[in-house]
């Protein structure tokens, strides 16, 4: 009998940011959500634009994601500034998926921030 293969899924939403370009720091609004095969949901949130931080926590969320087997899908970048004809930093959703370990715990990476 063939093995059925079983994903388990997380959603990384950046739902605001903020750049200071003088100080050179970060101020995001991220939260992710652990989807488990089973239907179980754990959602954390990583960062606040209250918080200021010397890296991105988006990109850094999604390095420590991998490292942790989470494999990229796919990524919705929001809309274009009015003036500069960029993408924004807000409103990025990240979604990646990786096999089911049995007993693997699916929030077992590290990414709340705000400790």
């Amino acid at each position: 009998m063939e093995q059925q293969t079983c994903w388990e899924y997380c959603r990384l939403y950046c739902q605001d940011s903020y750049y200071n370009v003088h100080e050179r720091t970060y101020a995001y609004a991220v939260k992710i959500w652990f989807m488990g095969s089973h239907g179980d949901v754990i959602e954390r949130e990583i960062s606040t634009t209250e918080q200021m931080f010397a890296f991105d926590p988006w990109l850094k969320a999604i390095g420590l994601l991998g490292g942790c087997s989470w494999e990229l899908v796919t990524v919705k970048i929001g809309s274009t500034t009015n003036r500069h004809d960029s993408l924004l930093l807000d409103n990025q959703i990240a979604y990646f998926k990786r096999l089911v370990i049995p007993g693997r715990p699916i929030d077992d990476v590290e990414l709340n921030f705000t400790r």
